[in-house]
C-alpha cells in the first residue's frame, strides 16, 4: 500500500527533523539555533 509507505517516509523526515533540531541547540553557533527555532515555530 502506497499510502503506508508515505506516512512512514514522513515520519521518518520528522524524526530527521527534530534530530538535528536537537544537535543545533548543542552547537555553540548561535545563530544558527536562532534558525532553526525560527523554522520549527513556523513548522507547527
Amino acid at each position: 500500500n502506497e499510502g503506508i509507505g508515505v506516512e512512514k517516509d514522513e515520519h521518518m523526515a520528522v524524526k530527521y527533523y527534530q534530530e538535528s533540531i536537537e544537535l543545533c541547540y548543542v552547537s555553540t553557533n548561535g545563530t544558527l539555533s536562532r534558525l532553526d527555532t525560527a523554522t520549527r515555530r513556523n513548522l507547527i
